[in-house]
């Protein structure tokens, strides 16, 4: 009877690994009828009528470009999967192609392209797979989840492994339990790093670092009033945002020792002495706690997010009036050259009037002596005439005493033509002179404009330190993306303590039995928030590092300064030789260039001795020598799209 029991339970082995087998075929040969086929989701509805296929060849032709078919592709069916028409969730489209490869190409190609959209919606394509095949894919979206939070690459493999990408070596997992144990030491290898000293130590001269920024921004706007504004602004903002970085740092000090000291030992005497329900209540006030801290830390890198953005707002308005300045200089030089080219020209004018008048001047002196010549010659025949001819020059009345004395018709003419030579130079040295006085007019009037012009052009603010705005303005903004990025790493730690706290609650329902693996959780929860704690209280210098008075410039505007005082906190010497050459540069210069990590190796002395800048100079060496900020490794986030994962 043991031996037939045996058989039947033998055959039943191998019919049960039969049936898997074919059920495995089968679905394997259902996905490979499916392989030509292609999934589109969120295409609105009713949009491919009357005809889908021509709608959906001719739309992905001029969504993807008709350069990734080599030929004319063809789709052979194309239809909405069944099910109720909703408005705010299109039903998804399912296409048939001819060939297999314009499937590889469409995915490819969408990819590539990172959106597809269609008017405000965004188009995924996914392959079509069977049902089998999506129910376990969808064991690992919990994990999949986790890898998204901490920017880990990864993807689906057909039919169903998870592959995941960290550090360059990529590992792939048949089944859940595999991949949540290699989650969990992923999780524990960045909380390590996201509170090493070295991870630290880069983020330590941030809010000292972003105070130098500012006060070398705001000297630079001197006679910007705009831009004097908007920066003392911006710097204040700075300053109230580092002090509630300060405070919330603070406050997860806080909330992590009364978890370890207070709370999580209570939880274990209610748990040992088997009390339920009080351990629920101290798990509740528990997730209070975290709850509330989570929420600051959310809101904290919202304040970041919108502060860079108020930062970059103002690095666009330097830019813009640097560039508005640029022009209105470049127009006042214009308007200054042509001024004095007119200016110019009119001097000129002026100088060829008054050389034609000496000219005209000469001529009608030399006709005066002509007219006096001829009178001579003709009075030695009219004795009347010899008198006045000698004694008095030539008149008007001279000359119609001459015209009654003299009867020769020939030398009437004669002083007539004379006459009439000397009043047409006469007339035009009237005019010449009436020119010249014009021309003298419209000197004065030119010179005034020139003088308007000139004061006007002065009256410009030079712009050439708003390079220096504009470079300390994108570094303060990534010092804010960095501290950005710094607390939304510090969120996602906290959201892993509180996964970590509450993994043990099922088990109170079991208190009796299942009393030992909830301790354990519970010292493991301890232990995570301890190391927490301490990374926290690491990291708390890096917004208390900054001078009491690190933002008393703004007190002072930067154009009531003289230039003695203003040289001594920017680069003396307004030359871009005198700024290159580095010479007898300000305070404040020097507290950048030692925020950004400059080794000062002093003076060296007649007898070799080393002597520091300063003693304030030596502290900040200690503390600040080294790379600031180096780019954070974030790698890219999964993408369902890549290996295909169904809608």
């Amino acid at each position: 009877m043991e031996d037939v029991v045996n058989m039947e339970k033998s055959k039943l082995e191998e019919a049960t690994k039969r049936i898997t087998f074919l059920s495995r075929k089968l679905d394997d040969l259902e996905n490979r009828s499916r392989r030509s086929n292609l999934r589109v989701v969120n295409l609105p509805e009713k949009v491919e009528n009357p005809d889908a296929v021509a709608f959906l060849e001719k739309w992905l032709c001029e969504t993807l470009g008709r350069s990734i078919f080599p030929t004319p592709h063809i789709i052979e069916r194309a239809h909405r999967l069944p099910g109720r028409q909703n408005t705010n969730r299109p039903r998804v489209m399912i296409m048939k192609f001819l060939n297999f490869q314009d499937v590889v190409r469409v995915m490819r190609a969408a990819r590539q392209k990172g959106r597809v959209m269609y008017g405000d919606q965004e188009i995924k394509f996914f392959p079509d797979l069977s049902a089998e095949v999506l129910r376990q894919r969808r064991r690992f979206d919990d994990i999949k989840q986790c890898l998204r939070s901490l920017n880990l690459r990864y993807g689906i493999v057909y039919p169903a492994k998870l592959r995941v990408t960290v550090n360059g070596q990529t590992r792939e997992f048949e089944d859940p339990s595999d991949a949540e144990k290699f989650l969990q030491g992923i999780q524990n290898t960045v909380a390590v790093t996201q509170w090493s000293p070295t991870f630290v130590q880069d983020l330590l001269p941030a809010a000292q670092k972003t105070a130098l920024l500012y006060h070398l921004s705001y000297l630079c706007l001197a006679n910007f009033p705009n831009l004097e504004r908007n920066i003392r602004s911006r710097a204040v903002e700075t300053q109230l945002l580092f002090g509630s970085s300060d405070a919330t740092m603070l406050k997860c000090i806080l909330t992590s020792e009364n978890l370890v000291q207070s709370l999580f030992p209570m939880l274990t005497k209610a748990v040992e002495k088997n009390k339920p329900i009080l351990a629920v209540k101290f798990l509740a006030k528990a997730q209070v706690w975290i709850k509330e801290i989570i929420t600051e830390v959310d809101r904290i890198v919202e304040k970041y997010d919108l502060h860079n953005k108020d930062v970059a707002s103002s690095t666009s308005d330097v830019v813009k009036e640097k560039i508005e300045t640029d022009k209105k200089i470049t127009q006042q030089d214009h308007e200054m050259k042509q001024t004095e080219n007119t200016l110019n020209d009119l001097k000129s004018k002026l100088q060829k009037a008054t050389e034609e008048l000496a000219e005209l001047e000469r001529k009608i002196n030399s006709k005066n002596q002509e007219i006096q010549d001829f009178a001579q010659s003709i009075t030695k025949t009219s004795k009347g005439l010899g008198i006045f001819a000698a004694v008095v020059p030539f008149i008007g009345l001279i000359v119609k005493s001459i015209y009654d004395a003299v009867h020769d018709p020939e030398n009437v003419a004669r002083m007539k033509a004379l006459e009439a030579e000397l009043n047409n130079l006469i007339a035009d040295k009237t005019a010449l002179k009436q020119k010249q006085w014009q021309l003298e007019l419209q000197i004065i009037d030119w010179q005034m404009k020139f003088a308007k012009a000139n004061f006007d052009r002065n009256s410009i603010p030079d712009p050439i330190y708003l390079n220096e705005v504009q470079s300390s303005l994108s570094k303060i903004q990534a010092i804010l993306i960095q501290l950005k990025n710094f607390w939304e790493n510090v969120g996602q730690m906290l959201k892993y303590l509180e996964q970590k706290t509450f993994v043990g609650e099922d088990l109170i329902e079991d208190l009796v039995e299942l009393k030992d693996e909830f301790l354990e959780s519970i010292k493991a929860a301890e232990e995570a928030w301890s190391s927490f704690g301490a990374g926290c209280k690491k990291a708390s210098v890096i917004f208390k590092i900054q001078a009491k008075d690190a933002y008393k410039f703004l007190e002072v505007s930067p154009s009531s300064l003289s230039k003695e005082q203003w040289q001594t906190e920017w680069p003396c010497g307004e030359t871009e030789k005198g700024i290159k050459d580095g010479k007898d540069r300000g305070s404040v210069q020097k507290e950048v260039e030692e925020s950004e990590g400059h080794i000062f190796k002093g003076e060296e002395k007649g007898d070799g001795e080393e002597k520091w800048v300063s003693s304030r100079v030596r502290e900040k060496v200690e503390v600040l020598c080294g790379p600031v900020f180096p780019r954070p490794l974030r790698l890219p986030m999964g993408d369902k799209r890549e290996y295909g994962e169904g809608g």
